[in-house]
């Protein structure tokens, strides 16, 4: 009975710091002193992207100070360069929806409930204002494979469906999977009427599109069956790797598609966030793929990369202390936890936020952030 009783006091426990961490309801507040000295540390990484086309920013994830730093970063950039489009660790689903409600004003995206907590409605709101303000007008890309985004991905359909003004698909008559798909994304503006089905009758059923001849798909959607097929694509990779979805399969399209990007676009930067895994450039040691950063880099693409970490919580966070010390040991060559500890003694004695790599002997990446104290802290 005892034992029943601390389970359930553990779970309350847990719910509210995951409540409080997550909610946009929370009372956070950023430290203007701790702010105004992280911009200036920027300023320096900013002017370093002269020269670079790419910058890949990683991150320990859903850490509540990610938010904060990602627009940090974001704003110095795009005031230095103008031209700087954000790429974020999601599919192309999302981006429709989110992009739709920056430049059409389509609210459809703020109705669910968003999955990915650095783009929450609070900081999509905020992208919005930045937008509608700007001279100079971004894009949010997603390049990552669909690996659990059902209701958005559906909804991304609808979208391009009603953008290639698509209302029904009498004259494909053979194509019985494609007429269910409409079914099921549905034609109406009520959301509460879409048909929303599961994720593996979805890939069934774009699995089978895809196998079909694309030339009618080709002129129903015009311009839009890039992103039509994209949007299918994602899907289906991301279902046959659900479980494997970091993996070579995952990582080498990301790297091929951020590079048709930068091949494409010359004349525009890059401001990626993605995870720490995702960003070391110059060696592969520890990891089970090769990031999509390092194969840009080897290819000669001008890339700027640096890890993020979080010292101050480690202790306090087995999970995370675990993480933390597996980036120690790959990236600094440190295997233990007494080395690793004199590693965050360091850390803790440093008064700015950015540090050269060459001060901890890695060649991974150009620069490591880190906060050794909160960022943002809860209003009491």
């Amino acid at each position: 009975m005892i034992y029943t009783e601390k389970v359930i006091l553990f779970l309350i426990i847990s719910l509210f710091v995951s409540k409080c961490t997550f909610s946009q309801n929370c009372n956070w507040l950023i430290d203007s002193s701790a702010e105004h000295k992280m911009n200036s540390d920027f300023i320096i990484l900013t002017n370093k992207m002269k020269d670079n086309q790419l910058f890949v920013l990683g991150e320990q994830h859903k850490h509540i100070e990610d938010i904060e730093i990602d627009w940090i970063v974001f704003k110095n950039l795009r005031k230095k360069f103008k031209k700087v489009d954000l790429i974020v660790e999601a599919p192309l689903s999302y981006t429709i929806l989110l992009n739709d409600y920056l430049s059409k004003n389509d609210t459809t995206i703020l109705k669910l409930k968003n999955q990915i907590p650095c783009l929450a409605q609070e900081n999509i709101k905020r992208l919005k204002t930045v937008y509608d303000t700007s001279t100079y007008r971004f894009k949010v890309i997603g390049v990552d494979i669909d690996y659990g985004f059902t209701k958005f991905t559906q909804l991304a359909l609808r979208h391009l469906c009603h953008k290639s003004e698509i209302k029904s698909f009498d004259n494909l008559k053979y194509s019985s999977d494609f007429s269910y798909l409409l079914f099921i994304v549905g034609v109406e503006d009520d959301l509460d009427k879409i048909n929303f089905c599961s994720r593996k009758r979805l890939y069934k059923a774009s699995k089978k599109i895809m196998l079909e001849k694309q030339d009618d798909y080709r002129i129903f959607f015009g311009e839009n069956y890039g992103n039509f097929y994209r949007v299918l694509q994602d899907l289906c990779i991301g279902y046959k790797e659900r479980k494997n979805i970091v993996g070579e399969v995952r990582e080498n399209l990301i790297f091929e598609r951020v590079k048709n990007l930068l091949l494409s676009n010359s004349d525009r930067k890059y401001f990626a966030v993605y995870g720490n895994a995702h960003v070391n450039k110059n060696s592969t040691k520890g990891h089970q793929f090769t990031s999509f950063s390092k194969q840009l880099f080897d290819e000669g693409f001008k890339v700027f990369t640096g890890y993020r970490f979080y010292t101050y919580y480690e202790i306090v966070d087995d999970m995370k202390l675990k993480n933390f010390l597996w980036y120690m040991s790959i990236s600094f060559g440190i295997e233990d936890i007494e080395r690793s500890n004199l590693l965050k003694d360091y850390f803790y004695k440093k008064e700015n936020y950015v540090i050269e790599p060459y001060e901890l002997e890695i060649d991974d990446v150009d620069f490591v952030l880190f906060l050794n104290k909160p960022l943002i802290y809860m209003e009491k």
